[in-house]
């Protein structure tokens, strides 16, 4: 029985046992790569239009993680056809196209590169730049060969106006990876274990980037008080929770954004250092 969902009936849990699928890792998603290929070449014949380079493939296979094999399969059909074979003009469509299927989800929004500023339209944020502009040596390919580890993230607490939303977008261009939008409202349903279900496929989602920033954006007014939430049966609790468990253990090389405007209703265990790299 395959299920997008864990939800078994009460009588037949004891005799089921629940495997979880991941979505497919970097190696996995070259070998999509490659069927894709093989199944033009083998219409067409290699041509030099469908001929791909190592390093393209490596381009296209980072940019197709967090999608699953079907998902990813469509999508480079369809840029195949839109631009002829593989080219690297397809990366962008890629994008485009990861943009509107994560949609889908309702609970990650993804953080298109022309609403992202750059680095000379900030002003005011010299400390955290300068931060930023070191530990972004953490993502090149020598830092994982020397097995260094990737920031967790960063708090940026101050008044509403003063440009948090737009640095957390423009981190994305800054630390050259995708940037999603967690909407914390969004997770809640109104079926029992919805919310919680909702809450582990959009961090799963995140984690198969394999490096992406998450903007978690006026976190204090989603997650305010979440802790001693009594009215909904202990549903608030339990999400907020499982993303605190998630800052502290996910080994993604995700770099989380949480903007706050003050700190009052949050758990003084929120913003530690484990979860968040700086403040």
């Amino acid at each position: 029985v395959i299920s997008p969902n864990g939800s078994i009936h009460p009588e037949l849990r004891s005799v089921f046992t629940m495997l979880s699928f991941a979505l497919p890792n970097h190696e996995q998603m070259m070998k999509r790569v490659d069927f894709v290929r093989i199944s033009i070449e083998g219409k067409k014949g290699k041509t030099a239009s469908t001929a791909l380079t190592p390093d393209l493939h490596e381009l296209i296979s980072t940019n197709l993680l967090g999608l699953t094999s079907t998902e990813a399969e469509n999508c480079l059909s369809r840029c195949t056809v839109k631009h002829g074979g593989f080219t690297p003009d397809m990366i962008q469509t890629i994008k485009d196209e990861k943009a509107a299927i994560i949609k889908k989800s309702e609970v990650l929004t993804y953080i298109p590169e022309d609403s992202q500023v750059g680095q000379n339209e900030i002003g005011g944020f010299d400390q955290y730049l300068s931060w930023l502009d070191r530990r972004k040596q953490a993502y090149t390919r020598k830092a994982r060969e020397l097995n260094i580890d990737c920031p967790k993230g960063v708090v940026l607490l101050g008044l509403p106006g003063t440009g948090k939303s737009m640095v957390g977008k423009a981190t994305c261009a800054l630390l050259g990876l995708p940037g999603y939008i967690l909407d914390v409202g969004a997770l809640f349903g109104s079926m029992v274990g919805e919310s919680e279900q909702r809450t582990r496929d959009a961090l799963a989602q995140i984690d198969a980037q394999q490096g992406c920033v998450l903007l978690i954006d006026e976190a204090d007014k989603a997650l305010g008080n979440a802790h001693s939430s009594t009215g909904d049966s202990g549903v608030t609790r339990r999400v907020f929770g499982t993303i605190l468990t998630w800052l502290a253990e996910n080994k993604s090389r995700t770099f989380c954004i949480m903007t706050l405007n003050r700190t009052e209703g949050l758990l003084p265990a929120s913003p530690r250092a484990g979860r968040f790299d700086a403040i």
